[in-house]
Order: C-alpha cells, then structure tokens, then sequence
C-alpha cells in the first residue's frame, strides 16, 4: 500500500522541501536589512553575523511551519519572528536588566557630559548632584555586577531548525 508522504508532512507542520527552499532564498535579504537595522541600533558585544545567523535559522523554522493562506501572509510572519529572534538574543546576551543597562547609560552620559565641561574626570558625588542623585545609588551602578549567561543554550538537539536528514 503507498501512501501520499505529502499529506504526512503537511499533517506534521512542515511545507515541501522545495518550498521551503524557495522561500528561504527569496526572503534572506528581509534577513540581512532587519540584522544590519538592529545592529546599527548601538548593540554592543554582538556581530551583524551572529544576528544574521540567528534570522537564517528563525526563517527556514518559518518557512518550514507557515502553512498560511499566501506570501504576504509569510512575509509578515517571517519579518516579525526573524526580528524577535534576534531580540530574544540580544536579551540573552545582555549583562543587565534594561532598566540597569538604561541608568548605567544615563550615568555614563553624565559622566562624559561633566569630563567635558570639567576637563578632567568628574568624581561620583559631581556626577551625582548633576543627576539629581545620591553618591551611594551613582557608586551601586558603577559596581554592579556584570552577569555573563552561556551561549550553550541557544542548540538544542530537539529543535526543528537545527534537524537535517542526511545520516
């Protein structure tokens, strides 16, 4: 008895190969303008490769999963999950919570903006009074801890996107 492996594929959640291919191909430069636009945002510690790589993967998931009603469908699905993709790793790899990482930012600000008008490097409590703060919450920022997450947890070995049938 045979038996149709289409309906089986479609049945799990997965398009034809070729189409999967297609799509992926038409939709790589989405994948570049959307890495190149997140790294210009100022992201530090990351390479547009890395967020590249992370989009190839999140869009052959897509292209794999969408079984929706046409293109335009695909191509919103795709743009929102390859940049949440990339977001989700920036939030990994980020070393503070934003909140921290929004005051470290306005403390380093204050600090450049005093150093220039002082000519020299401004001491906490100048730094302080300029920010509206105390001393102790400038030093707590200065010395906090930063938190390093590991990477080994972006592979996983049950992950559709990282499947391959070659043996």
């Amino acid at each position: 008895m045979k038996h149709d492996h289409a309906s089986f594929l479609a049945a799990q959640g997965y398009a034809q190969p070729e189409l999967v291919e297609d799509r992926v191909r038409r939709f790589v430069p989405m994948v570049r303008k959307s890495a190149w636009h997140i790294y210009g945002a100022g992201r530090d510690g990351l390479d547009v490769e890395d967020l590249m790589q992370v989009g190839y993967v999140a869009l052959t998931e897509c292209a794999r999963k969408h079984a929706g009603p046409g293109e335009d469908g695909f191509a919103a699905y795709a743009k929102i999950r390859v940049q949440g993709a990339m977001y989700d790793v920036i939030r990994k790899l980020m070393p503070d919570s934003r909140s921290k990482a929004r005051r470290r930012k306005r403390v380093d600000a204050a600090r450049e903006a005093l150093a220039g008008q002082l000519g020299r490097a401004p001491s906490d409590a100048e730094i302080a009074e300029h920010l509206g703060l105390d001393e102790k919450a400038i030093a707590e920022i200065g010395s906090a801890p930063v938190q390093l997450a590991p990477i080994d947890d972006s592979y996983d070995d049950h992950n559709t996107a990282f499947a391959d049938d070659t043996p």
